[in-house]
């Protein structure tokens, strides 16, 4: 197995999932955001891209499940860090 071409696949795969998920969180908060109006900004939603158990996230992914969309996961995000960290790893122990 080459373990360079490894390196690289789960590198690219973890830049994909946290562009993904970031993607995910900004389509979905920004739905949430366009219908609650001046009550919440996507700053104030930028604790949702990484933790899921404040008042704000919960709100709106409890109405999210009611209105039939989605909801952002921050699990996703939080996988795709740790095989991005690992694709990292890998590059940076095999250019030894």
């Amino acid at each position: 197995m080459d373990f360079r071409k490894l390196s690289g696949i789960v590198l690219g795969i973890g830049v994909l999932g946290v562009i993904a998920s970031v993607a995910w969180w900004y389509s979905f908060y920004s739905n949430v955001v366009g219908k609650v109006r001046g009550s919440a900004t996507m700053s104030d939603m930028l604790s949702c891209l990484y933790f899921s158990d404040a008042i704000q996230c919960k709100a709106s992914g409890l109405g999210a499940q009611f209105a039939g969309s989605t909801p952002y996961n921050p699990v996703v995000f939080w996988v795709s860090v740790v095989v991005l960290i690992v694709g990292v790893v890998l590059k940076f122990s095999l250019k030894k």
